[in-house]
């Protein structure tokens, strides 16, 4: 009795694990060292993310958002310096934008209106061994509250320049993109980690 009760457990665990691995495969593995000192590398195991980049190993990574074929992950540091990588189908698969010059355009453009909004530098860029279009910009950024959250609330930190660098490239029908953000007083001691993660990035199919 005792063997055919294992047995019976025996099997149901299987069939339990049969069912859970399809979600097991799609889930983010823990990010290991890096072979650089210092970094951890990432690996994703998604379709829309199968990539991989080191990243410091002082910085933490956010879950994974999803929401249909769009995919984005954040990368935090312990200043104001901040990494979104993101990917989503093209318009020719049901997405948004065209392509990547097409989002890389209407990025700008969403930004065009923030006060002192400037152009630093413009062009192409790698990711990985594509070539796609990188923008660098700045602007004062004003930290307001929203008034439909709390009204009379006070700013909710001090206003600031900030310099972000937008990068975007086409990739066997998506678009991936690559934004980096920090004030405008940090930026020359985090460009390092950002040419860093973009000079380690593969993608992996």
């Amino acid at each position: 009795m005792l063997v055919h009760r294992n047995l019976k457990l025996l099997f149901i665990f299987t069939v339990v694990l049969a069912m859970a691995m399809p979600l097991i495969s799609s889930c983010w593995l823990p990010d290991s060292q890096a072979e650089t000192p210092g970094y951890r590398l990432f690996t994703g195991r998604t379709e829309g993310l199968r990539i991989s980049f080191e990243y410091p190993e002082m910085w933490r990574r956010k879950d994974i958002e999803k929401h249909d074929a769009f995919e984005d992950l954040r990368l935090l540091s312990d200043n104001s310096a901040y990494v979104d990588i993101s990917s989503d189908v093209n318009a020719a698969k049901g997405g948004e934008f065209e392509n990547a010059h097409a989002l890389l355009e209407d990025w700008l453009d969403s930004f065009s209106s923030e006060q002192e909004f400037e152009i630093l530098s413009r062009g192409k860029a790698l990711l990985g061994n594509v070539e796609g279009e990188e923008a660098v910009y700045s602007y004062f950024f004003v930290n307001y509250p929203n008034p439909d959250w709390h009204p009379g609330a006070p700013p909710l930190g001090p206003d600031k320049y900030v310099i972000k660098r937008f990068l975007a490239v086409d990739y066997k029908g998506r678009i991936y993109s690559f934004l980096f953000g920090v004030d405008a007083d940090e930026y020359e001691s985090v460009k390092e980690s950002f040419e860093h993660l973009l000079a380690t990035f593969k993608f992996l199919d």
